[in-house]
Formats: C-alpha cells, structure tokens, sequence
C-alpha cells in the first residue's frame, strides 16, 4: 500500500486544527487545550498556550484544579489535564527493563528525601527527581522561581496503555512524526519508540 503525499501545508492545517489553534475553544472546555499537555516555561507559557486556544483564560489557568504540573518530555514542566495525569507520566516509563528500575529507584529515593525535608522544596536529587516522575509518584508546583515537589501513590493507568496513548497525542499535536523524533521527544531510547510506533502501525497513515 502506497503511503499518502502529505505536504508541508495540509500537515500545518492538520497541527492548527488538533491543537485548537484554528478556532478558540469556550472557557468551559480548558482542559481539552491541553490534551497533549502544555509546556510551561518562563514567562508562564501554559498560560499563553491557553489564550491562544481558550476563550477568557485567566493569568492562574494554570492553577486551575482541572490541571497539574508533572515534569514531562526532556524534562520541561508540563501543565496537564489532572485526570490523564497517567498517561503523562507512566507513558514515558521505559520498557527496559533496567532503564525502567533506575526510574524506580530515584521514585524510591524521592519518597526518602520528601520525609526528611517536609515543606517539598528542594534542590536535592533534582535531576534524579525529573527522571523519576515517569514513575508517576511525583507532583510538582513551580511558581516561575521555585519548584515545590511532593509524592504520591502512583496511577492505576496500564503503563502499555498509557505509551501507546501518549504517543496519540503526539502524533495528533506535531504529527507527521518519525519514530526517531518521537524518541527525542519522549527521552526514551529508539528501539522502544519504533516499538510504540509498531503497535500503532494500523492506525497511522
């Protein structure tokens, strides 16, 4: 089967429309601009991804109780919708098995640090804790200056479900998409994203 000629205009047109950038959505659906989450660096661009989608977006959007913040792809704060929370976080969950038990581990030695040091800020394990929020314990908060953190008990999502769903949202939002650029993307290494990109292969175009 010969596969479809795509080109440069009708895969913008494509981009505009999945993320909501071609007509603004009511205020009522917030949580739908951010489907294939928002990054959320400086100067607060979750937020002025949100205006750009959203009709009448406040400043706080990004506090919104629909919303949380998890370290996401290449370890850049992301706003995501609360109740996928799942698919943002053990989605990025390797399927190797030793990259996937240093994941663990650093989810182990966060629940450690978080005991001693209660108020939930810390410049201790950073890099460790970014790497650990694919095991989905982790919530962070970060106010533009300071990143507060926490643990939590982590999803209930099937980690084969929440992959293959997150590599959905991507492909929707930046799609077309090779295997090697959703890799980049999602920090894992290439085997498994061509893997991911297998198990989707009848849905593709």
């Amino acid at each position: 089967m010969t596969a479809p000629s795509i080109d440069r205009e009708h895969a913008l047109a494509f981009r505009q429309r999945a993320t909501h950038l071609d007509k603004r959505l009511p205020l009522e659906r917030l949580t739908e601009a951010a489907f294939a989450g928002l990054q959320d660096s400086s100067p607060r661009s979750a937020v002025l991804a949100l205006h750009a989608r959203v009709q009448n977006v406040p400043s706080s959007a990004w506090k919104d109780p629909r919303f949380v913040q998890v370290w996401g792809p290449r370890g850049a704060v992301y706003v995501v919708p609360k109740d996928e929370v799942g698919m943002f976080t053990i989605g990025f969950l390797p399927r190797d098995k030793v990259l996937r038990a240093k994941i663990n581990t650093g989810a182990n030695k966060a629940k450690q640090a978080f005991r001693l040091q209660k108020d939930g800020s810390t410049q201790d394990y950073f890099h460790g804790l970014r790497e650990a929020s694919a095991s989905g314990t982790l919530r962070i908060e970060w106010d533009g200056s300071r990143t507060k953190w926490w643990t939590v008990d982590p999803p209930t999502i099937d980690p084969e479900d929440a992959r293959l769903e997150l590599a959905r949202r991507f492909l929707r939002s930046v799609g077309p998409a090779s295997p090697e650029e959703y890799a980049w993307w999602s920090s894992n290494t290439l085997p498994d994203a061509r893997q991911t990109f297998q198990f989707l292969e009848n849905e593709l175009a």
